[in-house]
């Protein structure tokens, strides 16, 4: 058997959500760097996440797929999001600031989510890395952690 030694890379692009089911002893590291300019070596870790048996990700930036208590700012959204906001800021149906939560993220251009865990039998790691998500251009995107029952 050949092995697996580059992980999969996900470019997340606009109208795009994804699911990944986690296992006991898998990680996310939320990486991105210090500013637009910086090189390598300004590289961050702004978040690490141990994730259970049971636990899945979502990354989406589809308005439709957000859970039902989240609700967004209008300082968040942008492009053709404004339009399908419109009637909730008309009628003031909105947070007074963006919701944050400690099992929320929100990526910014160029920030990355590596997703390390070992082999199974869906997905193959490579060198423990399951998966790197690339938010290379998507205008924005939220990252969620949830336990199913």
């Amino acid at each position: 058997m050949v092995e697996n030694t580059t992980p999969e890379i996900i470019s997340f692009r606009r109208d795009m959500t994804l699911q990944w089911p986690c296992c006991r002893g898998d990680f996310l590291l939320w990486l991105g760097y210090r500013d637009i300019l910086s090189g390598p070596e300004a590289i961050q870790c702004y978040d690490l996440w141990e994730m259970r048996d049971g636990y899945h990700l979502t990354i989406t930036n589809r308005l439709e797929d957000l859970p039902p208590w989240f609700k967004l700012h209008p300082a968040e959204v942008c492009d053709s999001f404004v339009y399908k906001m419109r009637a909730q800021v008309e009628k003031g149906d909105y947070p007074t600031e963006p919701i944050n939560g400690p099992n929320l993220w929100r990526l910014k251009s160029g920030d990355r989510v590596a997703w390390v865990g070992a082999d199974r039998p869906d997905r193959r790691s490579a060198n423990g890395t399951l998966a790197i998500l690339d938010a290379a251009i998507a205008p924005w995107r939220w990252v969620k952690q949830t336990r199913t029952a």
